[in-house]
Parts: structure tokens; C-alpha cells; sequence
């Protein structure tokens, strides 16, 4: 039977698609060494076996609060195996419950979603009595329905990397888990265009395939993003897909603006 070429590409423009979602780690950042360090500063004492110190990300969205954190717990775990980094998002594990799932399965043990509250959180107490020097991120803090479960991480030893768009998401936590809390504020500002343009060129060279975008359409795509890396990964990603599907040998300033 012969072939329709229904499914064919006429150029290859992406690379890997990967590297322009959210959720892609980067190799390196840019425009952060400040609040690099100090969040690397509130971890660091779990290389010496010592409880880190609690952090607390705010910023407006995509402004790279993720990426920070998610990199660094990358950089630890190569450093050291005495830690434990979790990350949970709060907006797609909002109640205990689900939190607890998250928990216990990132610590490679099986969880059917059917456990009581209690029986998972006797699981999870269990393996930090092994040793495990358990740092949790909590991105989307602002969703969690139910914040004492702070309480219950903070006592048993948990260290706590909180993320949030709104530098308030705190305030009005109970007294007693703000006093357990005592977070160190690590404030990320908007993005400048020429600093997301950085950002965005170095993710194309990553992404697309060599001279399939110029400059200046990357300068476009960080002055039409408001401000948000995720926003001009984003157009960057579908302006690619749309050339593509055109059998493009790259991006036009069309699919830019369409995009």
C-alpha cells in the first residue's frame, strides 16, 4: 500500500520541544544569582546532616520561581544523597490528602489513593525516621485548603521551600505554624526584556533547529510576552509548530504574531 504522507514534515524546525515547556529544567539561569544564593544558602546546612532553613519564593508568574527551585533541588541531589528534595504543586494537590500521595510516592513507596489522612501520614513520619533529610516545595502555596498540614511537616523535621505569586500568601497562616515556619523571603521581580531575551535565545538554541529564528524575532517574541518567560516559551513554541505545519525552513514573523 502506498503511503499518503498525511503525517510528514516538510522541515524539521524543532529540536526538542521539551526545553520551551515549563516544566524543563535549564542548564543555567539567568538574571538570578541573587536569589540563587540565597536559596542555596537556606539548603546548604543539609550537606552537614543539619535541618535546612525554611524559604519562601514570591513573585509575578514567570519570573522563574519554579525553575529556581526545581534547578537547585537538581544541583543538591547531585552534591549530596543525605537529602531528599520534593517538589508538590499545590494548585494540582491542593487538599492533604493529595499532598500525602505525593509524598509518600516520591519516596518510592507504593500508594494506592484509597489511605485514610492518618495511615499516609504514619507513612511518611516512618521514612523520615530513616534518616531522610526531606526538603519539600510547595508551589502554589495559596491553593493548599488545608494548612496544617505545615504544622505536621515542620515538626517532624521537614524543611520547606514555599512558592507563591502574591507576597502575602503567608499572612494569614495560624500563629503557631508561622512561629515553626520563620521563612526567609527570596523576592523575584518581573523580568526586563532584554533579560527574558537571555533567557528566550538561549532556550531557542536549545530547542530549535540553527538558523531557523533570528534575533530580532526573539527580541519580538520578549516584548510581546508581558513580562512572562513562560508566556514567550510559549509563542516561541507554537510560532515553531505553525511554520511547521506550513513546511517552513523556519520561523516567519507571521507565525510570531500569530502565535
Amino acid at each position: 500500500m502506498r503511503e499518503s504522507g498525511l503525517f510528514d514534515y516538510g522541515n524539521g524546525i524543532i529540536r526538542d520541544e521539551a526545553v520551551l515547556l515549563e516544566t524543563f529544567i535549564p542548564r543555567r539561569l539567568f538574571h538570578r544569582e541573587g536569589q540563587l544564593e540565597a536559596l542555596a544558602s537556606c539548603l546548604r546546612p543539609v550537606v552537614k546532616g543539619r535541618r535546612p532553613r525554611n524559604a519562601f519564593l514570591y513573585g509575578p508568574p514567570g519570573t522563574g520561581k519554579t525553575a529556581m527551585c526545581l534547578y537547585v533541588f537538581r544541583e543538591l541531589s547531585k552534591y549530596t544523597g543525605m537529602a531528599k528534595p520534593i517538589y508538590v504543586n499545590c494548585w494540582k494537590s491542593p487538599t492533604v490528602h493529595s499532598m500525602l500521595c505525593e509524598l509518600v510516592a516520591s519516596l518510592k513507596r507504593f500508594v494506592h489513593r484509597r489511605e485514610p489522612v492518618k495511615e499516609l501520614l504514619l507513612r511518611f513520619k516512618a521514612e523520615l525516621k530513616e534518616g531522610v533529610l526531606v526538603i519539600v516545595a510547595l508551589d502554589e502555596i495559596d491553593q493548599l485548603r488545608d494548612q496544617r498540614i505545615l504544622y505536621d511537616l515542620l515538626r517532624n523535621g521537614c524543611g520547606l521551600v514555599c512558592i507563591a505569586n502574591d507576597e502575602k500568601a503567608l499572612m494569614n497562616l495560624d500563629p503557631r505554624i508561622r512561629s515553626s515556619l520563620q521563612v526567609e523571603e527570596i523576592a523575584f521581580p518581573a523580568y526586563r526584556d532584554w533579560e527574558l531575551f537571555d533567557i528566550l535565545w538561549d532556550r531557542a538554541k536549545l530547542a530549535l533547529m540553527p538558523d531557523t529564528i533570528e534575533r530580532r524575532q526573539v527580541r519580538k517574541i520578549a516584548s510581546f510576552s508581558g513580562d512572562d518567560a513562560r508566556v514567550g516559551l510559549e509563542i516561541m513554541r507554537r510560532a515553531a509548530l505553525l511554520a511547521e505545519d506550513e513546511g517552513k525552513e523556519r520561523i516567519e514573523d507571521k507565525h510570531i504574531k500569530r502565535a
